[in-house]
């Protein structure tokens, strides 16, 4: 299995978000009508009519633009997931530091947590109402 690294994983993220964008882009193109009713339900009652009756030209160039704008930032929305996710795996080191000593990014879960965290509720009740016990 391929190890998990920071850039694999934004790439394979900005690839996703590349080919949900030309697949939009493509919608539009043939069906605008279609993406103007999906877009409606995402924007809770904001008007888009005025949308419908004079459509803004599409230019390639800009389309492109925001291909290469959405993909950058989901390449860096995937590299970050990953390095925040990993803690200090790829942090950098100090010298003469041995990776395998680090320690976890997260410490062990307690089986039980601790008494003084509950609130303490007499038995048969919980918050004033009545339980059966």
């Amino acid at each position: 299995m391929t190890p998990l690294t920071p850039v694999r994983t934004g790439a394979a993220f900005a690839l996703t978000i590349a080919i949900l964008y030309l697949a939009c882009f493509l919608l539009t193109l043939v069906a605008p009508g279609v993406v103007l009713a999906i877009f409606a339900t995402w924007v809770h009652g904001l008007n888009l009519e005025p949308l419908t009756t004079h459509p803004p030209p599409i230019e390639i160039g800009r389309a492109l633009l925001g291909l290469l704008l959405i993909c950058g930032y989901a390449f860096l929305a995937g590299t970050c997931t990953v390095l925040s996710a990993s803690g200090s795996r790829h942090a950098p080191r100090e010298a003469g530091s041995n990776i395998a000593s680090h320690e976890p990014a997260c410490p062990p879960a307690r089986e039980d947590p601790p008494g003084d965290l509950l609130p303490a509720v007499p038995a048969g009740r919980a918050g004033g109402v009545s339980v059966p016990v």
